[in-house]
């Protein structure tokens, strides 16, 4: 009887401590790669896209300190066995997670910082796609691109490479793991205006992925675009909204999509539809943000953030200004952690509403608020 009691206690022990180690390296992951918010160890890390700061605070919100300072444009970063990597006028460089031991990478000058993937530091240099191994600092050609001024970016995983210019729209993702380059879209088009084709957004679900491409028409406020979707192996490629905006979300198999007019943050609705391509709705609001199984967006006539599982929520999470002629609240770069909305806000004044575009003031505030 006690040998059988002495095994059952081991056994439990034993789960214990796989409980433990299991938790343990699920909060603090070896790599997390491209984020705006995130949460690592015991604290949060996110950047204060208002300010240009990457800063951390404790899980509860407070105690936030800076980590790294601002005076340079960023758009995310990464962290890596304890440290975090970002580009700062367009060098790549790193701290740690107090924000010291700041370390600045011998790249060529110019160069991209792109992302890290198994020990090895990916960036973009010129024409060609490099890796820099972290241990042994050796330098690799990964891949050439044929063109100096292509747009690449990176989710931890693949590379996406929009190589599209006036008459022509071209997109390619790199495996990281197989180094395999596979052609998304490759397409030629008949271009009479002085405008050029990008690929704005794109979001990978399962092993299809999503994306807009399009061009910038008039003085800048309207966009004209298209939604597709394809097998990451490039086949199957689909063309599910005809003429939208750049901008769009996913929440599970729902897709809000800008509905085309994109001037000064400002847009005139979205297009609820599926990821099979059929469209539900259109509605008057324009969505701001999925993250966490919460939709943000904000009415045609409200200049209120309102945020729930669904567009049919009524819950404010911020007030905007109520002369809508002469005023719009903007939100962007919202992302949950825990019990807080982290979100850069902001507020353009026009002198005769829509009539006239041009913006007379911006001001924006970076804030945290508590759902």
């Amino acid at each position: 009887m006690k040998r059988i009691l002495c095994l059952f206690l081991s056994a439990v022990i034993m789960l214990s401590v796989v409980s433990i180690t299991s938790v343990s390296a699920s909060t603090s992951p070896k790599v997390v790669n491209n984020v705006i918010s995130t949460t690592y160890g015991d604290k949060v890390y996110y950047l204060d896209t208002t300010n240009d700061t990457i800063c951390k605070m404790n899980k509860n919100g407070k105690a936030v300190n800076k980590i790294v300072a601002g005076d340079y444009s960023t758009t995310d970063f990464s962290i890596y066995k304890g440290r975090i990597f970002f580009n700062k006028e367009n060098t790549a460089q790193s701290v740690n997670l107090k924000g010291t031991d700041l370390r600045t990478y011998n790249l060529t000058e110019g160069s991209e910082f792109l992302c890290i993937y198994d020990n090895c530091m990916y960036y973009y240099s010129g024409q060609y796609i490099k890796k820099k191994d972290l241990t042994t600092d050796l330098t690799t050609y990964v891949y050439n691109c044929y063109d100096e001024y292509l747009r690449i970016s990176s989710d931890g995983k693949y590379l996406f490479i929009d190589e599209s210019d006036k008459n022509y729209i071209g997109l390619k993702i790199f495996n990281l793991k197989t180094g395999r380059v596979t052609n998304i879209i490759s397409k030629y088009v008949d271009n009479d205006y002085y405008c050029y084709y990008s690929v704005p957004k794109y979001v990978i679900k399962g092993n299809t992925l999503y994306f807009t491409v399009g061009y910038i028409e008039g003085s800048g406020h309207f966009y004209n675009g298209d939604f597709y979707k394809v097998g990451l192996n490039g086949k199957g490629l689909k063309r599910v909204v005809h003429g939208c905006g750049r901008d769009f979300y996913i929440k599970g198999n729902t897709v809000y999509l800008s509905s085309g007019y994109d001037g000064y943050s400002l847009n005139f609705g979205c297009i609820k539809c599926s990821t099979s391509g059929k469209i539900i709705k259109k509605y008057k609001y324009t969505v701001t943000g999925v993250s966490k199984g919460k939709v943000f967006f904000k009415k045609f006539k409200s200049n209120n953030l309102y945020y729930g599982k669904n567009l049919g929520s009524k819950k404010v999470l911020i007030k905007g200004r109520k002369d809508t002629k002469r005023y719009t609240n903007f939100y962007k770069d919202i992302s949950v952690q825990g019990k807080y909305v982290l979100l850069s806000y902001g507020v353009n004044t026009y002198p005769d509403a829509i009539i006239n575009m041009e913006m007379l003031s911006k001001t924006y505030t970076f804030i945290k608020k508590k759902i």
